[in-house]
């Protein structure tokens, strides 16, 4: 359905239970949408929680907001998944489903607090997709240890935001 419909649709977010008791991925929805927006995105997840919420007879919850449920999404680094972020025009595209993810969370938060501090607490950013941003950055040629593809890498690894930050300097220096 999908590569029938491939000129409409323009991406998708693929919803996973990782069951470890039974040590399994478990895929329970999928969204597709035909535009890249964080208004889009944000109204697919509304649709999508209400719609499990009606199938289960009982509130989605979420384990940052209620201590129980859904604990993290992870997040592709698609460049249009992270589109709408505000940040600036060289990363106006990276944060779309996030924003309307977080947007939703707010949405169902009894303290209204922003998208930003949502998706703070639910993302997770997958490492494959994080490695293949930094190729195409950094080129794929003469990695060391001292080449800013693996300082680059240096920063999934961070333990502190302080250690992070002088990681940043340090690349901005190279």
């Amino acid at each position: 359905m999908f590569q029938k419909l491939g000129k409409v649709i323009r991406s998708q977010s693929i919803l996973n239970a990782l069951l470890m008791h039974y040590v399994l991925v478990m895929t329970f929805a999928r969204i597709y949408v035909n535009k890249k927006t964080s208004t889009v995105y944000e109204l697919a997840f509304k649709r999508l929680f209400h719609a499990i919420q009606c199938r289960t007879e009982s509130q989605v919850r979420w384990r940052h907001l209620h201590d129980t449920g859904f604990e993290a999404v992870v997040t592709d680094m698609d460049e249009a998944q992270l589109e709408g972020m505000k940040v600036s025009a060289i990363h106006s595209q990276y944060i779309d489903n996030r924003l309307g993810l977080g947007e939703y969370l707010s949405s169902v938060d009894s303290k209204n607090r922003p998208w930003s501090w949502q998706a703070m607490h639910v993302n997770i950013t997958c490492q494959v997709h994080f490695q293949r941003s930094i190729d195409r950055a950094a080129g794929t040629q003469g990695r060391t240890n001292m080449s800013v593809h693996q300082r680059m890498s240096e920063l999934a690894s961070c333990t502190s935001k302080d250690d992070y930050f002088a990681l940043c300097a340090l690349l901005r220096g190279t």
